[in-house]
């Protein structure tokens, strides 16, 4: 449950710093304030979910939890 909770910050995280840079491109190019804010405002919310999402590992490894794959089989 804890780690799904890293994974969807991670993904979302992803998902935001895709959206800020586009926007700011789109925004820079067309200018238009509202989409450099609206990336900006992206920007910044990516930290705390990669904060969010690092803690949730650090707080498996410091626990000794190894029931979560940090790296796939392949």
């Amino acid at each position: 449950m804890l780690y799904d909770l890293g994974y969807f910050a991670l993904l979302i995280s992803f998902v935001l710093a895709l959206y800020a840079a586009g926007a700011a491109v789109f925004g820079a190019q067309s200018q238009r304030v509202q989409f450099i804010e609206s990336a900006r405002n992206a920007a910044l919310l990516v930290f705390p979910l990669l904060t969010l999402a690092v803690l949730i590992v650090v707080y498996g490894l410091v626990t000794l939890d190894f029931n979560q794959a940090y790296v796939a089989d392949v």
